[in-house]
């Protein structure tokens, strides 16, 4: 081990031969070198998704911490792009040992290697409890998803979209905690005031129909541009019951009461609006996050 990846040549095939083969326990990044990166460390780990391993990047943003999941080939990559380039320390942990690099000027490093078998840690993936919750699964196709480009036609989310893929799957828990709430007896009138891209909308439409309640559903920007893809989307994958229109929310009148009034990204004195119209016309339920 301590030959292998001390030379910067064999890393990568190295590195990934030590994933395939489940030896590796856990890569740190540490000692910040460029001033552009926003994490001060990041730290690697396995994590089991259903019947596959992926390697889970913790980026750690003053306190703050943000993930992405990526395959053994993406991680190796991002690790040899990542060391030497934006940090200079990398520790790496196996089932039998642990190896501190330490980049130095120009491209060589300087390697230490403790060879212990003091290191009781074993390769146990962390179990990603939440993923056979998801109210939209990972590796099962969800049209809008694969539409605004966060998951694969194959049904695969992408790995620099899985923030947002979470995103989204935790608030349809909200939805879904709420959905008993709303009324059973009638299309249920739902507005997303400041819609943005929409996802979040396209989101509350997927759920409510797999749920086989209907809905009838008002998506609002002002944005020209977010509006009209957000159409060419619902027109791709046949929807027919999101209104999408661009105007500004103090413009918008329903036509009568709200069962469910959303504003997650209506910014400055639009927060203010969608929720005075929202309890003016009787919303049995809001979800409202005032923003800037």
């Amino acid at each position: 081990m301590k030959n292998s990846l001390a030379d910067p040549q064999s890393f990568p095939g190295e590195l990934f031969a030590l994933m395939s083969a489940q030896a590796l326990v856990r890569m740190t990044l540490s000692d910040r070198l460029d001033a552009t990166q926003t994490a001060s460390k990041v730290i690697v780990q396995p994590i089991a998704i259903k019947e596959d391993i992926r390697w889970q990047w913790a980026w750690q943003e003053g306190p703050k911490q943000r993930h992405e999941n990526l395959t053994a080939q993406q991680t190796v990559e991002q690790f040899s792009n990542l060391f030497s380039r934006s940090f200079r320390q990398a520790m790496i942990i196996t089932t039998s040992g642990q190896t501190h690099l330490i980049a130095s000027p120009g491209k060589s490093w300087k390697c230490h290697t403790q060879e212990a078998a003091a290191l009781q840690e074993t390769v146990i993936p962390v179990q990603h409890n939440r993923i056979k919750n998801y109210l939209i699964p990972d590796e099962s196709i969800c049209p809008f998803l694969v539409a605004v480009g966060i998951m694969s036609s194959e049904g695969k989310v992408k790995a620099a979209k899985y923030h947002k893929y979470r995103q989204i799957n935790r608030f349809l828990e909200f939805i879904d905690d709420l959905a008993s709430y709303l009324p059973n007896d009638k299309t249920l009138e739902i507005v997303d005031y400041g819609c943005g891209k929409s996802y979040l909308t396209f989101a509350m439409q997927y759920y409510f129909a797999q749920k086989n309640r209907p809905a009838h559903f008002v998506a609002i920007d002002m944005r020209r541009d977010v509006i009209e893809t957000s159409r060419q989307i619902a027109d791709e994958l046949n929807i027919h019951n999101i209104d999408f229109r661009q105007q500004e929310i103090s413009q918008f009148q329903p036509a009568g009461s709200i069962d469910l009034a959303v504003a997650l990204h209506a910014c400055d004195t639009a927060t203010d609006y969608a929720l005075a119209l929202a309890i003016s016309h009787r919303a049995r339920a809001i979800l409202a996050v005032p923003c800037c």
